[in-house]
């Protein structure tokens, strides 16, 4: 299930747009019943009959603040106990669109990531069998409480009751204030998660961005200017798309791929070569990840290289991939960690 990752991103970015002088009304998003709770009676369902994947997330923490940049990290909770999380923070691009995948960002996290804990499996289950019985369609008031704190929700992830993740736990700057008290009850389950989870020692924290800032790659061809380079890596960093510009006319890039880039405003340009001895491969990336100072980018569904024992053209050829990166750091920070700068010949 594709999962438009709207619902955190909305919530912060109405709140900062009709909320920013701390409006503190209280206003319902959908009618609530009577008084009384309404879900004082409900039983747990069996969810045998639904299964849970061990694979795939059962439960989703996400915690996003557009008040002073960009900023949302992400835990998910496998249904085999295993727990991943990425934290991205990056100046704000007001022009992107920020709703992703999740899911396919914690793909990523276990090809290239190893699990930050593990959660106790029964648990996990008392978790699921009390998040199961919710009925997605419980009212609820909406409150706002608070302004540029960020948004935090809890979702579950495996539910056959909806076609989207179930918001369980919303607080922040808005919180949900569900007829419900088997919300109440999870949310106390949930508090205890810490005495229930088995965390690793001395695991990297990770970013994971694939759409929220432009990323451009394609085959370019073998160049010698480019691949002839006196310095052994092919990773440039430049200060802003001006200055990228004048290297690409240089290296003969073809403009037209990647003049969108300019649009992206106050950002650093990654550029990476790569070469290929053959055909048969295409070296192409459309997400990046960061290891405490490593940045590598993340191959896209295109991705790919000649099969073992195959035969191929003998050609040289030649890929790049361009990056608008809208990071706090300078440029010597990527020097610092194995880029390169280029300087036009003559200059």
């Amino acid at each position: 299930m594709k999962f438009r990752f709207a619902a955190c991103v909305m919530a912060a970015v109405l709140l900062f747009t009709a909320v920013t002088a701390c409006n503190s009304q209280t206003t319902g998003k959908r009618s609530r019943g009577s008084s009384d709770r309404t879900n004082t009676t409900e039983e747990a369902e069996d969810p045998g009959e639904l299964g849970i994947d061990p694979e795939k997330a059962l439960f989703c923490s996400c915690s996003c603040n557009f008040a002073w940049g960009y900023s949302v990290s992400m835990t998910y909770i496998l249904g085999n106990g295993e727990v991943y999380r990425f934290s991205n923070g990056l100046q704000f691009i007001a022009s992107r669109d920020f709703q992703f995948d999740p899911e396919e960002k914690l793909e990523y996290l276990k090809q290239y990531s190893d699990p930050i804990g593990y959660v106790d499996t029964d648990y996990l289950m008392e978790l699921y069998k009390k998040a199961y019985a919710f009925d997605p369609d419980t009212p609820y008031e909406s409150n706002h409480v608070m302004c540029d704190y960020g948004q935090d929700i809890v979702y579950l992830a495996q539910t056959d009751k909806s076609d989207d993740w179930v918001e369980l736990i919303v607080s922040g700057d808005v919180e949900y204030d569900y007829d419900s008290d088997i919300i109440d009850d999870f949310t106390a389950l949930w508090e205890d998660l810490g005495d229930h989870m088995d965390r690793c020692d001395d695991v990297p924290s990770w970013s994971v961005y694939t759409g929220e800032f432009p990323i451009v790659s394609y085959q370019c061809g073998y160049n010698p200017d480019i691949f002839g380079y006196v310095d052994p890596t092919t990773r440039f960093v430049f200060e802003d798309y001006n200055e990228f510009s004048s290297a690409a006319n240089y290296w003969g890039l073809d403009r037209s791929m990647y003049e969108g880039l300019s649009e992206a405003g106050d950002c650093k340009i990654l550029v990476a070569f790569e070469d290929a001895p053959t055909t048969g491969y295409n070296l192409v990336y459309d997400g990046m990840m960061i290891r405490d100072d490593f940045i590598f980018f993340l191959p896209s569904d295109d991705y790919c290289t000649p099969a073992p024992g195959s035969l191929q053209g003998d050609a040289m050829d030649g890929f790049v991939t361009i990056c608008a990166y809208p990071c706090f750091q300078d440029v010597d920070y990527f020097v610092d960690n194995g880029w390169s700068t280029f300087t036009l010949p003559g200059n």
